[in-house]
């Protein structure tokens, strides 16, 4: 990894890469070293690596996992480093078995690569260094023309960097993380090399676009080089930008290790979707000094002459400042009136850096004569006439030339954009960057400072001051320099060092997004109907304001609506409503997935429906991430009328799939809860419904309360649920509950709605009602309450529950049921009595049908581990379920009619291997969740797991199904009998029942049992 890039003072040192390289390369064609090298990792069988461009495949990660991690590394490092270097070197065959060097040459350059890219650490260890590479790039270019037409060498190195990739992405469960990324690096280098070449020849060379995702997990959620961050001062939300915004392992290499110009305690308030440290206080704020311990007097501008300049014209003012002729003061500030031609900078600024002013349009006369002087230079840098006092530029600071009263400000801000669109350049003022000498500074990080992680690129009030001007420039301590200019000194540095051509790539997309955001908000494809939604949030989700109601006033001026009064406004909820509907008559609708994928919603009556931010920051409790926040915007074409909607004054007028739901009682006299008081409080985790239409049932479940589960402490579980304990059947029980889906599909495993309560209304909408689907479609007022997620119950799922509608029926015509009813709802003696009736009949059913019924015994006792852990998948899709005696059934069929019962010793070790592997590669790829299947009988064996769940990032949740002893042996006992009733040759039975357990074996098993205590077990006892 030595021959990554860093800044000058990097933050931590690079990690040293072993060399473990323990076989020369064999210099056979570069793709085939896996077929013919597969024995040598204990394999019998050479894998198929995907001839697509299919980066990540389970089936190949699962055998990789199988090799041990030494074995491994050291054949990934043989092939994957010094077999491309070698390919790229043209020391290898080629795959129709020729050559570009003769064999004995390549031997001999190889030894002296081996010996060239070996050194020995400090501790004697030796290690890999790569950092030789950098000076053969002259080589990499005349060994390429060796193969006289350069188009098919290029598809070749192409392919070969996709088979790189391909291993590197299912091999990283058992790589080192120097390992990793120092053959990830090489790759990158050699990729950028043959897509920039390809472009420089003639004829140009057209290469696939192929997405190489080298850097993945470079960055991941707490690993070592996040808590490295965080440890010297970075803030959570930046960190989380940065994985956002970053592609390349050269970028992330570099900008993970600057070190950052805030004080360490400055983000103690920060998370990952907010950084509050450049946050003001405008009770407290006052303006800052240039130098410390100045205490020059204001410069100040009159206001009423200021709103006279606003009112009297189209115009707006502008400055001009005298500070004599030698430059030394004082500064004489006069206001003018700006018309076309005359040439002016806009200043942009962060006021957390001391430059603004809430109270009056003034600010220190150091500061004003700092802002002259920089302009001056601006204006000599650039090349202007320096003599003519008409072309001299005039300045354009929000502080000054912004009134402060209401209505002058309204003004002012509205003609904000033509400030900016109008002016000669922006100037950038931002303290972390005026720190650099341009002269000392590396320009990498000169740029990268200034667009992705300075103070500057996180405010929302700067964002349009970077997108609307013609050029944007950056003042630096020395002098001010255009960005484009600089952008294009990079790419010139990287032409010649490819590393820095990688970050040029990096820097460019979203230096792309500033100077090109309405060509980039429709241009993502053809295939999207006005994307400009999508690109406004990826643009804006990680930046903040300090004060909320500023928000809309940007989003106009970003998308170039023009709302009469909007600045007017004080309530930041109507600005934003107002804006919304403005953004829905521009773009001829919005998408209809907004709905689904809502957290906070304004509270206006007709605007419940509506983002009340798109900025991340506002987000207290967020579950949506930045491409979900994104993608609901999106609507792909061809637009139906279920793609999008419009505002209207009684709310979002959309289509949309849906259904009114009811709940109907037993009886007539019934209420929904007959039996209220029967069972304990329960909280709602999921609710039942029955479709009619096709006597299908399903089940629901919280979109917000779903999402975080994962992440909640159990003290925020227990409050959450103690505030919201039956939120979807309290909606539903109202008799006007609806739920409206986002494309429903009958077959998906998932489907994603909205819950609520409608009613039916007069259609507002010009559109004639049609018929079609599977009934008529009406129109609704629908009040929108929760997203939540609906699935399909299983066959299991549903007998059971026939049968539990039985036994329901029966008791509701049972003459203790009667008594209850009687009784009333008022809690006494007599209420009490009544319950415990109802308890014992409940008991006795029960048991007498646990007796007698074999099938319900078998459904009930399957509800146990196995059952909750299925539940957990069936409610919460993000979660993936390990059982080992579901892989001995898939891989091997059934103990003791498929396979001997001698043989189930090694297959169950091979399953708990299978699972231990697994269970690693999912959590460090951090994007699903497991639940565990297992008996984990003691604490060694949950120590275990835990162990290696722990090492993989994941947090280690374990449940106790506390049953009695006389409880299991009789779900043991119904479970035989029930999977006894099944013919062998239905296949309907499955690996959670097949095992035979005798009473002699169930007496070790539960004299042998461990139970949990003080492992942070969560109990729950079984009756």
């Amino acid at each position: 990894m030595d021959f990554l890039p860093l800044p000058k003072d990097p933050t931590f040192p690079t990690p040293e890469t072993p060399f473990l390289s323990s076989q020369n390369w064999d210099f056979g064609p570069f793709r085939g070293f896996l077929d013919r090298k597969y024995q040598d990792l204990g394999l019998t069988n050479a894998p198929q690596l995907p001839t697509t461009h299919a980066l990540l495949t389970l089936p190949l990660q699962r055998i990789f996992d199988a090799v041990p991690a030494a074995k491994l590394q050291s054949f990934v490092q043989t092939w994957l480093f010094f077999g491309l270097l070698a390919e790229f070197l043209s020391l290898n065959e080629l795959e129709d078995g020729t050559r570009l060097v003769s064999l004995d040459q390549a031997r001999e350059e190889m030894a002296e690569l081996y010996r060239e890219f070996s050194t020995t650490g400090d501790d004697g260890q030796k290690l890999l260094t790569a950092a030789p590479i950098l000076g053969k790039a002259d080589m990499f270019v005349e060994r390429v023309k060796l193969a006289g037409e350069l188009a098919p060498r290029f598809h070749y190195l192409h392919a070969c960097l996709t088979r790189s990739v391909q291993v590197v992405n299912n091999t990283f469960n058992q790589l080192d993380y120097a390992i990793r990324y120092s053959v990830a690096g090489l790759g990158e280098l050699f990729m950028t090399n043959i897509y920039a070449s390809s472009h420089l020849v003639t004829p140009r060379i057209v290469l696939p676009t192929s997405s190489f995702n080298w850097f993945r997990d470079y960055l991941r959620a707490g690993n070592d080089v996040e808590k490295h961050m965080l440890s010297v001062g970075w803030c959570p939300s930046e960190v989380e930008k940065l994985r956002n915004l970053f592609q390349g392992v050269a970028s992330l290499h570099y900008v993970t290790r600057l070190r950052p110009r805030t004080r360490p305690g400055d983000h103690v308030r920060c998370a990952n979707y907010a950084c509050r440290a450049f946050q003001i206080d405008i009770e407290q704020y006052k303006p800052r000094h240039a130098m410390e311990g100045c205490q020059c007097d204001d410069v100040h501008v009159d206001e009423a002459e200021l709103v006279r300049a606003l009112r009297g014209t189209t115009s707006y003012p502008v400055l001009k400042i005298d500070i004599g002729p030698d430059g030394a003061g004082p500064a004489n500030v006069t206001l003018e009136t700006y018309r076309p031609g005359v040439n002016y900078v806009a200043l942009s600024h962060v006021w957390a850096d001391g430059l603004g002013n809430p109270r009056i349009n003034a600010l220190p006369h150091c500061q004003v004569m700092r802002i002259a002087k920089a302009v001056a230079e601006l204006n000599r840098t650039m090349n202007e006439s320096k003599d003519d006092p008409e072309t001299e530029y005039r300045v354009w600071v929000d502080t000054i030339c912004c009134p402060v009263e209401l209505e002058g400000k309204a003004i002012a801000l509205e003609r904000i954009a033509d400030v900016y669109k109008n002016s000669t350049h922006v100037l950038i003022l931002d303290s972390s960057l005026t720190c650099m000498d341009t002269t000392t500074s590396d320009l990498a990080e000169m740029l990268l400072r200034t667009f992705s992680c300075s103070a500057w690129m996180r405010r929302l009030w700067t964002l349009q001051e970077a997108i609307l001007p013609k050029n944007l420039c950056i003042q630096f301590q020395d002098k001010a320099a255009s960005a484009a200019d600089l952008m294009r000194d990079l790419y010139i540095e990287g032409i010649k060092d490819m590393r820095r051509l990688r970050i040029w790539h990096d820097l460019l997309n979203e230096f792309n997004y500033l100077q090109n955001f309405e060509q980039a908000s429709r241009g993502l494809d053809d295939s999207y109907h006005r994307p400009q939604l999508v690109v406004l949030q990826r643009a804006i989700h990680f930046r903040t304001v300090s004060v909320s109601s500023d928000e809309p006033l940007c989003i106009a001026v970003l998308m170039n609506l023009q709302i009469e009064g909007l600045t007017l406004m004080t309530d930041g909820q109507e600005r934003m409503a107002r804006v919304w509907a403005a953004l829905a008559e521009t773009l001829c609708g919005i998408s209809t997935s907004v709905v689904f994928y809502l957290e906070e919603t304004l509270s206006l009556k007709g605007w419940r429906w509506a983002p009340k931010s798109l900025l991340g920051s506002l987000g207290e409790d967020s579950t949506l991430g930045m491409d979900e926040r994104s993608l609901r915007f999106s609507v792909p074409l061809p637009v139906t009328p279920q793609s999008v909607g419009m505002p209207t004054p009684r709310g979002f007028r959309m289509r949309a799939q849906g259904g009114l739901l009811r709940v109907a009682p037993l009886r007539e006299n019934f209420s929904v809860l007959p039996w209220k008081g029967v069972t304990k409080r329960s909280i709602e985790a999921h609710v039942l419904i029955h479709r009619e239409a096709t006597d299908d049932w399903y089940r629901i479940a919280d979109w917000h309360r779903s999402r975080k589960l994962g992440t909640w402490t159990e003290e925020e579980r227990k409050a959450y649920d103690e505030a919201h304990p039956t939120p979807m059947f309290d909606c539903i029980r109202s008799d006007s509950a609806a739920l409206v889906f986002n494309k429903f599909d009958v077959d998906a495993e998932v489907n994603v709605a909205i819950l609520g309560k409608a009613q039916e209304c007069a259609d507002d909408g010009d559109e004639e009602e049609e018929e079609g689907g599977e009934g008529q479609q009406r129109a609704m007022l629908f009040e929108r309450e929760r997203t939540v997620m609906c699935w399909r119950l299983g066959e299991q799922e549903v007998a059971l529950l026939n049968k539990v509608i039985v036994i329901a029926n029966r008791l509701a015509d049972d003459q203790v049921t009667a008594n209850l009813l009687a009784c009333g709802e008022e809690a006494g003696p007599e209420r009490d009595n009544c319950l415990a009736e109802v308890r014992s009949w409940l008991e006795k059913t029960v048991d007498r049908e646990w007796k007698q019924d074999p099938e319900f015994a078998q459904l009930v006792a399957s509800a146990g581990k196995s059952t909750l852990a299925k539940t957990v998948i069936a409610k919460l899709p993000n979660f993936v379920r390990f059982s080992v005696d579901k892989i001995i059934r898939d891989k091997y069929g059934l103990y003791g009619i498929d396979f001997a019962r001698d043989k189930y010793s090694g297959y169950l070790d091979e399953a708990q291997a299978q699972i231990k592997t697994e269970l690693a590669a999912l959590l460090r790829e951090g994007t699903r969740d497991a639940v565990l299947d297992l008996s984990f009988w003691n604490r060694a064996y949950r120590d275990e797991y835990k162990a290696i769940i722990e090492k993989a990032g994941g947090r280690w949740v374990l449940v106790f199904l506390d049953a009695g002893k006389e409880l299991l042996w009789s779900r043991i006992q119904g479970r035989r009998t029930a999977r006894d009733r099944i013919p062998v040759e239905s296949g309907a039975r499955d690996g959670d029942s097949a095992y035979d357990i005798e009473p002699e074996t169930f007496e070790m098993y539960w004299n042998g049992f461990e139970p949990p205590n003080g492992e942070e077990e969560i109990r729950y006892v079984v009756t």
